[in-house]
C-alpha cells in the first residue's frame, strides 16, 4: 500500500525531491499517512516518513524503477548532506570549540569604543534623519503632505543631520564594541563579515526577500516594509496566540507551502540564533534566556507547535538541504524588512534587554539607511553581511535612503530578532483564560512586530 502511494500521480514526478528535501517531506507524510489511514493502517508522525524510507531500503523489497532511483538519489544526498554539515559546523562556529575560533576571529577585529551620554539626545527624538539635500528633496513631500495609512499617527518633521555633533561614526567596513564610558554597560555592537560563507549569506537573504514579497506589510507608516515571522497576538478582529498567518494572497499559496516557508523563515531565525550564542557576549544571550524562562514563551519551532517534533533547522547550501537536529530554536518573534525606517528617532520597550539584526544585503551605491543611537551620538553605517546588537530603551533610529519613497528597487534588507513589551504577559494570561478576545486585541495591537 505504502508502494502504491508513493508513486501515485500526485508525487511520482517530483519523488526524488520530496525524498530528499526537509522543506518538503512534512507534505508528503501527511499525504502519505491521509491515504494509509484511508485503508485503516494506523500512522504516527513524524515516525512514518523514517518508516517508510527503511522499508524502501530493504533489499528484499521489489521497487519500481522511478522509486529506486529516487531512494538511490536520497541516500547520495544525505552522504554528502554529512560532508557539507560537517563543513558549515567548522566555518560557522555552531560547535563550541569552533565557536570560540569564529568569535574570538570576529570580535578581534572589532573597535573598542567608549562614550559618554549625551546631555541632549542627538539625533533629535520625534524627527526623520536626512543626510543629504538630495534626500530630503526626495521624502520631504512624502513625509509632510503625503496621505497617511493611519490617520492617527501624528506627523513627524525632518532634522537635516549635523556630522559635527555626532560623537562616533562606524564606518561600513568598521566592527565595533560599544560601552558606556561610565557604567561599562554594553551598548551596542556591529561586525562586519558576520557569516564566513557568500553561499549561505545569498540563501538567507533569498528567504528575507520571499517572505516580504508574500505577506503583509505591518507598519504602512513607516519606510519600506516589514513582516512578522513566528508567533504574535493576531489580528484585532482575530486575536489568537498562533504562528503569524499574514500571507497576501492565501489562496495562491497551497497550505503545504504556506508550511514550508513558515519552516524555512524558522530556519533562518534558528540557524542565525546559534551563530549568535556562539558570538555574543554572555550578558547578552543570559537576557534572552532568563527572558524566555520567565515567560514561558515557547521558540519560534513551528513543528513543535504542531506537534510535528520540532527542534530542527534545515539550510540551503549549493542546492543541498542540510538539516541540524536537536538544537536551540530562536526566540518566538522576529521580523523580515526592506528598504526600512523605523519611525523618526524612537524607543522601544521589550520583554529582554537587547535586539539583534543581521543585515543581508545592503546596496553599496545607496545614501542613508544608517543606524543611530541618540543616547550617544552614535552613526554606524550599514554594509551587507552585518551583525548588529542594539538596546531599543533608548532612542535610536534609522536614516531615510537616497531613494524614491514609492522606489521598488530592494537596497537593503535583513532580519531581526525582536519583542513586543506586553505580548508574553498577554499570551500568559490568554492561554489561562483570564482575558477575553477582545482585550487581548486591545493590549497587542501595538506590539504585533
Amino acid at each position: 500500500m505504502a508502494l502504491k502511494i508513493a508513486t501515485g500521480d500526485e508525487v511520482g514526478a517530483k519523488l526524488t525531491n520530496l525524498l530528499s528535501n526537509p522543506l518538503l517531506q512534512e507534505a508528503f507524510t501527511k499525504h502519505l499517512c491521509a491515504e494509509l489511514s484511508n485503508v485503516g493502517i494506523d500512522t504516527k508522525l513524524p515516525q512514518i516518513f523514517s518508516d517508510f524510507i527503511a522499508w524502501a531500503n530493504n533489499p528484499a523489497v521489489y521497487l519500481p524503477d522511478q522509486v529506486e532511483s529516487a531512494i538511490k538519489q536520497r541516500k547520495l544526498a544525505v552522504e554528502r548532506g554529512k560532508a557539507i554539515k560537517k563543513e558549515l559546523i567548522r566555518v560557522l562556529g555552531l560547535t563550541p570549540a569552533k565557536g570560540e575560533g569564529v568569535a574570538a576571529a570576529l570580535w578581534a577585529s572589532a573597535t573598542v569604543v567608549e562614550l559618554p551620554r549625551l546631555e541632549t539626545p542627538y539625533p533629535p527624538r520625534d524627527k526623520w534623519i536626512i543626510e543629504d539635500s538630495e534626500i530630503w528633496g526626495l521624502w520631504e513631500a512624502h513625509i509632510t503632505k503625503h496621505k497617511q495609512p493611519d490617520p492617527r499617527v501624528r506627523r513627524r518633521g525632518l532634522h537635516a543631520l549635523d556630522e559635527t555633533q555626532l560623537q562616533c561614526n562606524v564606518a561600513p567596513d568598521e566592527s565595533v564594541i560599544v560601552f558606556d564610558k561610565d557604567s561599562g554597560e554594553l551598548i551596542f555592537a556591529q561586525l562586519r563579515n558576520f557569516c564566513q560563507v557568500p553561499a549561505i549569506v545569498e540563501w538567507v537573504d533569498s528567504v528575507v526577500k520571499k517572505n516580504l514579497s508574500a505577506q503583509r506589510n505591518v507598519r504602512m507608516e513607516d519606510a519600506g516594509s516589514i513582516v512578522i515571522s513566528g508567533f504574535t497576538a493576531g489580528s484585532r478582529a482575530r486575536p489568537s496566540f498562533d504562528w503569524a498567518r499574514n500571507f497576501l494572497n492565501p489562496s495562491r499559496h497551497p497550505q503545504s507551502e504556506q508550511e514550508a516557508m513558515r519552516y524555512e523563515a524558522a530556519s533562518v531565525f534558528a540557524m542565525f540564533w546559534n551563530m549568535v550564542q556562539k558570538v555574543c557576549p554572555s550578558v547578552v544571550i543570559d537576557d534572552f534566556k532568563r527572558f524566555m524562562e520567565q515567560t514561558g514563551l515557547i521558540s519560534m519551532d513551528p513543528k513543535e507547535f504542531s506537534g510535528q517534533g520540532g527542534s530542527e533547522y534545515t539550510v540551503n547550501y549549493e542546492g543541498s538541504n542540510i538539516t541540524f537536529k536537536g538544537v536551540d530554536m530562536a526566540p518566538p518573534s522576529g521580523v523580515f524588512a526592506q528598504n526600512y525606517a523605523r519611525r523618526p528617532v524612537h524607543s522601544e520597550k521589550q520583554p529582554h534587554k537587547y535586539a539583534l539584526s543581521w543585515t543581508t544585503f545592503r546596496n553599496v551605491g545607496v545614501r542613508g539607511g544608517n543606524f543611530y543611537n541618540s543616547s550617544y551620538g552614535l552613526r554606524c553605517c550599514a554594509s551587507s553581511n552585518a551583525f548588529t546588537l542594539w538596546d531599543p530603551s533608548l532612542p535610536h533610529g534609522t536614516s531615510l535612503q537616497s531613494i524614491s519613497p514609492s522606489a521598488e528597487e530592494i537596497v537593503q534588507s535583513g532580519l531581526s530578532i525582536v519583542t513586543g513589551e506586553r505580548l508574553p504577559g498577554a499570551f500568559k494570561r490568554y492561554r489561562q483564560n483570564q482575558l477575553t478576545a477582545e482585550q487581548l486585541a486591545r493590549e497587542c495591537a501595538e506590539h504585533e512586530t
